[in-house]
């Protein structure tokens, strides 16, 4: 009848729409799963991000912390001293005047008490050394008189220098060694812990002794 095929289509209707709001319900509870993952993904990432900066954060105050204490270390102290001393040496040793002799005694002075205050010019901090050999405190009054260092002099100056200097260097990487260990230990960039040491000099090899050329005049010393 009529009534029936109305009644029908009503329900029909009616199932329809508790369909569509069945699907928007369902759509509804997924976007606000994805919504609440996507919030929870946000939030790890601002944890970790936090964790991670705090993390180097505190790497780069312990790299601080290690990078001093080995830059406190006696071996590191004196090497730093030596390296420029040992340069001197060998570029003083590619000149042949009375100012390169000076440099010469001077520099190597220097690599037997590193942590003196010698300073050219000043014979009385050499002779009152107590690290100083005897032998070159006698070149360094030689050179007081306007006398010149003679080749076999130069030579036994570089020789010493050498000696020393590798001395100093062995010491300084045998210390850098033990602490590149608790550098990698603590996961540490040794860049930030191991800086140039002695101004970033590089140290060359002792240059053969340059051909003897006239020499005239006296050292230029003030206090020798």
């Amino acid at each position: 009848t009529a009534k029936e095929r109305a009644d029908q289509e009503w329900k029909s209707k009616g199932y329809d729409l508790d369909v569509r709001k069945q699907g928007e319900t369902e759509r509804d509870n997924r976007a606000r799963v994805a919504a609440s993952y996507a919030n929870a993904a946000a939030v790890r990432e601002t944890a970790n991000a936090t964790r991670d900066a705090a993390k180097t954060t505190a790497r780069a105050g312990d790299e601080a912390k290690l990078r001093q204490e080995f830059a406190d270390l006696p071996e590191v102290k004196k090497f730093k001293q030596a390296a420029p001393a040992y340069q001197a040496v060998v570029k003083a040793a590619e000149t042949n005047n009375p100012q390169a002799d000076i440099n010469l005694i001077y520099g190597l002075a220097k690599l037997y008490d590193p942590e003196s205050v010698v300073r050219e010019g000043e014979y009385a901090t050499i002779a009152n050394s107590q690290a100083i050999p005897e032998w070159l405190k006698g070149q360094a009054q030689r050179l007081v008189g306007g006398g010149r260092l003679t080749e076999a002099t130069k030579r036994q100056i570089k020789e010493q220098a050498k000696i020393r200097f590798d001395t100093f260097e062995g010491d300084v990487n045998a210390a850098r060694k033990s602490y590149e260990g608790i550098a990698s230990r603590r996961e540490m960039n040794p860049e930030n812990v191991f800086p140039k040491i002695g101004g970033g000099i590089t140290v060359a090899q002792p240059a053969p002794n340059p051909a003897p050329k006239p020499a005239g005049g006296k050292p230029s010393v003030s206090n020798w």
